[in-house]
């Protein structure tokens, strides 16, 4: 089954979500987000209530903490979940004038695979039989899922250009590739360098960040698979709780099939245009 999606502000993917088979809203696909949202207004509509609560760490290590609540049903494609939690949260705060209803994050698919054609611009629910011709194609990538409680997010593992290999969380709301700042050093670069662009300020929750800009030459590659390289790519440094995050600046030159059934990732160089 395939369902087309488009883009709000450049490179966040946007689908269409069924809410209690009543409801149809727009959903920011964030692999990132570790668990399903739904703004306050959506809530409002749906006179849902507070059941508990999460708190989560952004990238960055502050904490934040969020109502979940519950709906009946989350339907994307043939795929329904029934009741499942949601987090409530300002989108119109995260999201200034994009008219989000909530984000999608990767632990709606924990049985089904799916994969994201940028080219296409469609997202495609895969079956057991697709998988298998899917495999044979393309570069098949062990991943690892962290589940706690409500929250999913799954790690990659990507070869910088010095051939060190580590661990990149997936993130499909993130736009450059983000780098830990300790592997500045260890790739050659520094904050003076003149092609490094340095951005110090607050993000939308007040923490003070510092953050530097470049391009990163040499490229990065999945493990084994060096055919793979995506060379030259943007990247930006920031001290934060993961070793890396990957977006949208690698992801979209591979049709990239996600299987978390079985664990893995699979990477295909889209078919060219004729």
């Amino acid at each position: 089954m395939e369902i087309p999606f488009s883009y709000v502000e450049q490179s966040f993917i946007l689908v269409p979500l069924k809410i209690n088979d009543t409801i149809t809203g727009k959903f920011v696909l964030d692999t990132g987000i570790g668990v399903n949202l739904i703004s306050k207004s959506l809530c409002e509509r749906l006179k849902c209530v507070g059941k508990s609560s999460h708190t989560g760490k952004r990238m960055s290590g502050q904490e934040l903490t969020i109502p979940i609540s519950e709906v009946e049903s989350l339907s994307f494609g043939s795929i329904r979940l029934t009741k499942v939690p949601v987090g409530v949260f300002d989108m119109e705060q995260l999201m200034p004038g994009a008219g989000v209803d909530g984000f999608l994050s990767i632990g709606f698919f924990k049985e089904n695979a799916f994969t994201v054609d940028y080219k296409q611009n469609v997202i495609t629910l895969e079956t057991d039989s697709s998988l298998k011709k899917i495999e044979l194609a393309g570069a098949a990538i062990p991943i690892k899922i962290d589940r706690k409680g409500a929250s999913s997010s799954i790690h990659l593992p990507l070869v910088l250009p010095n051939g060190m290999q580590i661990s990149f969380q997936v993130d499909t709301g993130s736009q450059a590739l983000i780098l830990d700042e300790r592997y500045m050093a260890a790739l050659g670069i520094k904050g003076t360098d003149k092609d490094v662009r340095n951005k110090e300020g607050k993000d939308e929750t007040g923490h003070v960040f510092n953050r530097f800009f470049t391009t990163l030459k040499g490229g990065v590659h999945l493990p084994e698979h060096p055919e793979t390289k995506v060379d030259p790519i943007n990247v930006m440094f920031q001290k934060i709780i993961h070793e890396g995050l990957v977006g949208h600046f690698f992801l979209r030159e591979f049709d990239v099939t996600y299987d978390l059934k079985n664990s893995r990732m699979i990477f295909r160089k889209p078919a060219k245009s004729l």
